[in-house]
């Protein structure tokens, strides 16, 4: 995403940057080392659930590090995109582009995910994703400068993950909803 946007604002919003190890950690040092104002976010309460726990302070300490600033942002709540695009709209300006990499993968199979667990996944991994994608299209401005600069990236998992099925599952309705919002935007 370099160079087309050279003499432009340079803003992205990076979500679940929450673990040093993990991509989208790695993704945001990237773009704020290639120039970009980044916005990330994390939910430390989803990382304390998990098997690795989470280190206090750490997904501030990320982001502290190259530089960027973000929030704490539950993509299971619907009014998060919108205070996310808030707070980075505030902070630096229009975005111009945004990497969904945000997920929730509590693992199980068949016999273990419950119709909850399946609506808490979907929550994440699809509702979430489409709305910050869908305040991200609401808020694009194009000028003539700027047309076709806009960008989102859905970070995706291909199934079958044997004994992750709900993650699977809507990981695979996440695919599909961006290859139709991907056909939608296009053109703008």
């Amino acid at each position: 995403m370099t160079n087309e946007f050279a003499g432009h604002n340079k803003t992205v919003i990076v979500t679940g940057v929450s673990r040093r190890i993990g991509i989208a950690a790695a993704v945001a040092a990237n773009l704020a080392a290639d120039g970009w104002n980044v916005f990330a976010t994390w939910w430390t309460a989803y990382d304390k659930s998990m098997k690795w726990g989470s280190n206090p302070g750490e997904a501030e300490a990320i982001v502290a590090e190259f530089g960027g600033k973000g929030m704490e942002a539950d993509m299971a709540d619907p009014a998060t995109p919108q205070r996310v695009f808030d707070a980075a709209t505030a902070t630096y300006g229009p975005i111009r582009a945004l990497i969904n990499v945000h997920t929730r993968d509590m693992g199980g199979g068949i016999d273990v995910i419950s119709a909850t667990d399946l609506d808490e996944h979907y929550a994440v991994n699809v509702r979430g994703t489409y709305l910050m994608c869908k305040e991200f299209a609401a808020r694009y401005t194009s000028t003539p400068e700027t047309q076709g600069l806009g960008r989102i990236v859905n970070f995706l998992s291909g199934p079958p993950l044997i004994g992750s099925v709900a993650y699977a599952t809507t990981k695979g309705a996440a695919h599909w909803m961006t290859m139709s919002i991907a056909g939608e935007l296009a053109p703008r």
